[in-house]
């Protein structure tokens, strides 16, 4: 009592390709120490895993503001004021 359509040939079996095998894989080429230095630009390191996010803006001194940013604005009240450079 065997069903005709359920029937499989091996050769079939074996000839057929899952979704994963039959993509094209592009190559990835990805710089993580670039990657972490970036990500880290705007945030300071608190110690055991947390980071809080810094205003980042440019000060007249041209180092990197280090102050949390207000949440409306996203950089600080003390450079708010200030021009962008």
């Amino acid at each position: 009592m065997y069903n005709n359509n359920v029937i499989i040939h091996i050769s079939q079996v074996t000839s057929m390709k899952t979704r994963s095998q039959s993509r094209k894989h592009l190559p990835v080429n990805i710089d993580f120490d670039e990657a972490s230095r970036a990500w880290n630009l705007n945030k300071r390191k608190l110690g055991n895993g947390e980071y809080s996010y810094v205003c980042g803006k440019q000060m007249r001194n041209g180092r990197i503001c280090q102050v949390s940013p207000t949440i409306s604005t996203h950089i600080c009240s003390a450079t708010l004021k200030e021009p962008m450079y």
